[in-house]
């Protein structure tokens, strides 16, 4: 039986950090200072992860490149 995805339970900021990319530091970090708050980070093909965050009830995603998407097609459980 395969899962598509594996929860990990909970995990701090710290290590939701660890994972992103220079770009992708720089790009949530000033999200953040706009009021976003990183929700989490998955990870999407070939190692490269994608930053989800929330602003004002309107979801945000930063790819591995640090283009950020104001409106990601993402659907959350």
């Amino acid at each position: 039986m395969s899962s598509s995805y594996e929860r990990r339970g909970r995990v701090t900021s710290n290590e939701m950090y660890n994972g992103l990319s220079f770009v992708q530091h720089f790009e949530v970090d000033h999200l953040q200072r706009c009021g976003a708050r990183l929700l989490f980070v998955r990870n999407v093909y070939r190692g490269d992860v994608l930053a989800v965050l929330l602003n004002h009830k309107e979801l945000m995603a930063v790819d591995f490149d640090g283009s950020v998407e104001l409106q990601p097609k993402l659907t959350l459980r």
